[in-house]
């Protein structure tokens, strides 16, 4: 079963397209749409990455090989990047 997101790929877009135009601070953004912080942040990130194709969900989950998932793991256990960092090196949307 796929996942289901509370906001459509437009109106992500347009919350961050809100904070990037200089209209609103993260924080007003993500309390007038009931969201985290960190999640408006990730948010900003797959935008900048991928554009509104990056709010586009897959029907299904990605699936990721266990030497992957190991890799990541340990490139933020040793301080290589936040997890949003890791997610924009990685292209990692989801």
């Amino acid at each position: 079963m796929g996942r289901k997101n509370k906001f459509i790929p437009e109106q992500r877009e347009q919350a961050v397209l809100r904070y990037i135009n200089g209209n609103e601070l993260q924080r007003r953004i993500a309390a007038s749409l009931e969201i985290d912080g960190a999640l408006f942040r990730k948010w900003l990130a797959i935008y900048e990455v991928s554009g509104i194709e990056g709010f586009i969900s897959s029907p299904h989950n990605t699936n990721y090989t266990k030497e992957f998932k190991t890799k990541v793991v340990l490139a933020y256990l040793n301080g290589d990047g936040s997890q949003v960092d890791l997610m924009k090196n990685i292209n990692l949307n989801q």
